[in-house]
């Protein structure tokens, strides 16, 4: 039931769109976005973040269309597709929503749209929105695969003076396939809250900060197997705490955002953990410094980040002879989660035109986990709107 009416919320807009009321198209507005990038890790000996020493043009690129079209004086439909390089291009519907707008300060949208979980999540796909060839993936990265919900939105805006304040609150769901530890996998009924302000003081500095909560359940991995093995030994306890079943999940996040005079200053902080699970806690953010020179802004980014995995599968798992085996694994499983990394990004953007931006990145990585070598990725592309 909650599958079937998700759909009709989702192909709502399009109905709406393709109605005998719009025989008349001069309402209806078209625009669009997209980019091309391309990186390397000028080395043969690692990988990042899908890249290898032969340069790969399709994983970031994109282009995406979107729809917006007046239903009534106060209600709006929209729907974006995107198509990714990472998917062969195939363009799948990101965004497919209705918003109703009760007056000037409340409003309501329902559909298909991005989770707000970071403070650049909304505008991710579009390059010309940011000033780095790509936000932070330590951050950014986190909500791979999990980008869109089909949710409920309550918004509401305001102006004191030069103080702007816009709460939001949404609920909704997501099912789909996601990548687990290299493999594909199947996330159930995954329900999401997210509560979020944001408050902008004359256009010039700009504070959000975010609450998220989801439940999930995930199958498919060879966590299964795992989990089986400990309840067939009655290590329920523990098979309990590793199995990612029906468990919350949680990420607060806070950011902000400076423009002044030729300054740019970004600065983003995210705590995320679970309960009841092997997944990691995780404390990243990073500070982002740019200047203005005319078309051009180079900008430096320090990224910091902390995953670590609670030892409490671990802890109910006997210490005797008999459980070694499932200690040793257990043990590795809640190991390989552990890791602590710093890098280093150094960007340059070029407005070709307000609408056109030429990007180069070089990106440092150093890990201080022992075993765990650096690497670097060089990344250069073009974004665009119109």
């Amino acid at each position: 039931m909650r599958t079937l009416f998700a759909r009709l919320l989702i192909c709502a807009p399009l109905f709406l769109l393709l109605s005998p009321a719009y025989a008349d198209l001069s309402n209806i507005r078209i625009n669009g976005f997209g980019q091309v990038v391309g990186a390397t890790t000028l080395s043969n000996d690692h990988s990042e973040q899908g890249y290898g020493a032969d340069p790969k043009f399709d994983q970031e690129s994109l282009y995406a269309l979107q729809i917006s079209a007046p239903l009534t004086s106060k209600m709006t439909a929209t729907a974006q597709l995107v198509g990714r390089g990472s998917e062969d291009f195939k363009p799948k519907f990101a965004w497919a929503y209705v918003n109703y707008q009760f007056d000037d300060n409340w409003s309501v949208k329902a559909g298909q749209q991005r989770i707000p979980t970071f403070y650049f999540s909304e505008t991710l796909d579009v390059g010309v929105s940011y000033p780095w060839l790509r936000p932070p993936t330590a951050i950014y990265g986190l909500a791979s695969g999990v980008s869109n919900f089909d949710a409920i939105t309550v918004s509401y805006s305001n102006q004191w003076g030069k103080l702007r304040i816009e709460p939001q609150a949404s609920y909704g769901q997501w099912s789909g396939p996601v990548n687990f530890g290299g493999n594909t996998v199947h996330l159930t009924d995954t329900q999401f809250t997210v509560l979020s302000m944001t408050a902008t003081y004359d256009d010039w500095v700009t504070f959000r900060t975010n609450y998220l909560s989801w439940k999930a359940s995930l199958t498919g991995t060879p966590l299964d197997g795992l989990v089986a093995g400990l309840n067939s030994a009655g290590l329920n306890t523990a098979a309990n705490d590793l199995a990612i079943n029906n468990d919350t999940f949680s990420v607060i996040e806070v950011g902000t955002e400076i423009n002044y005079a030729k300054w740019q200053v970004i600065a983003e902080y995210d705590y995320a953990r679970t309960f009841h699970s092997f997944y990691p806690q995780s404390h990243v953010g990073y500070i982002a410094i740019g200047r203005h020179f005319g078309r051009f802004e180079p900008m430096f980014t320090y990224v910091r980040s902390n995953n670590s995995s609670p030892g409490q599968p671990i802890n109910d798992i006997p210490n005797t002879p008999d459980n070694q085996q499932f200690r040793a694994i257990v043990g590795g499983l809640i190991k390989s989660q552990t890791t602590a990394e710093n890098y280093y990004m150094f960007d340059l953007r070029y407005d070709l035109a307000n609408n056109v931006a030429l990007k180069f990145s070089y990106t440092a990585f150093n890990s201080s986990i022992a075993g765990t070598a650096s690497s670097n990725l060089l990344s250069a592309g073009v974004a665009y709107s119109f």
